[in-house]
């Protein structure tokens, strides 16, 4: 309870007092945890962080990321299982193993020629010896006692869905390897909806409740190999705190209080123009 206090309390420092009455064109939003998550134990801690790749993290240049860290508390090795271990978002899960393989093979050829006449003769039989092996993708990860691992990143947002009324997810491929996604708000603006359009530097808070973004994380270890007899920690997260903001960076440095106080964020965009009609109704 401790730790989770902590870090919806860090969640909840960016202070604004006098937005403009300017609409905003984004926003950064900071990560709270619900009450009843379980971030630790006796055995193991979870910490988590999130982030965007650019400042602005809109467009094709946005991708909101969320990692996730385990601590070993023990002096026994722990055992993780990918397999049973998933992150969430909005309803849509996600498991860090995904079964994979792939094979290698060599081959070696050589002269089996019969007898020393049929080599004399110019007759030769050749042998061709083929070794194949296998690898699979690893499903059980082990940390050391009072160590720590920090599992592979994983996109907050990975596919394009409506999550409510005036809210949706954009997820684009980028490269081979890399995606970007991001999440956009409809506020309306301000000669249409004067009374809803978010303002720059303005803060809407949310409870675990009514924030319409909502993640959750769940890991599943054991103290042997096998993972016959496991425990489960889970950690239920929302989008805490949203500032309006503006892609020129000279209003709103809300991104260097974020970070001074390591604070989990990500950013988004405000969708003023778009042909959808919904505008978001404000908790």
């Amino acid at each position: 309870k401790e730790l989770i206090d902590a870090l919806n309390y860090a969640a909840s420092l960016p202070e604004y007092d006098n937005p403009k009455d300017k609409l905003a064109s984004c926003f950064y939003a900071t990560i709270g945890v619900d009450d009843n998550s379980v971030m630790c134990n006796d055995d193991v801690e979870i910490s988590f962080k999130s982030y965007s790749y650019t400042y602005c993290g809109v467009g094709r240049n946005g991708s909101a990321n969320i990692t996730f860290t385990i601590k070993n508390n023990t002096n026994k090795t722990v055992f993780i299982d990918l397999a049973e271990t998933y992150f969430v978002s909005n309803g849509e899960s996600s498991a860090y193993y995904v079964p994979t393989a792939y094979s290698s093979s060599t081959s070696k050829t050589g002269d089996a020629n019969a007898g020393t006449f049929a080599g004399a003769m110019g007759i030769h039989d050749y042998q061709t010896n083929i070794s194949t092996s296998t690898v699979y993708s690893q499903r059980i990860i082990s940390i050391p006692p009072n160590s720590y691992k920090e599992l592979n990143e994983r996109q907050l947002f990975s596919r394009n869905q409506d999550i409510c009324q005036g809210v949706w997810t954009y997820w684009m491929p980028y490269s081979k390897n890399r995606s970007y996604s991001h999440v956009k708000f409809r506020f309306g603006t301000k000669k249409e909806s004067p009374n809803t359009f978010l303002k720059e530097g303005e803060i809407i808070d949310f409870t675990a409740f009514n924030s319409p973004l909502k993640f959750n994380f769940y890991v599943t270890y054991a103290f042997e190999e096998e993972c016959k007899t496991t425990n489960q920690l889970s950690v239920n997260l929302y989008m805490k705190r949203l500032i309006g903001n503006s892609k020129s960076y000279d209003y709103f440095k809300g991104k260097d209080i974020i970070n001074d106080n390591n604070v989990p964020w990500f950013v988004g965009e405000i969708d003023n123009y778009s042909s959808k009609s919904e505008i978001y109704q404000r908790p």
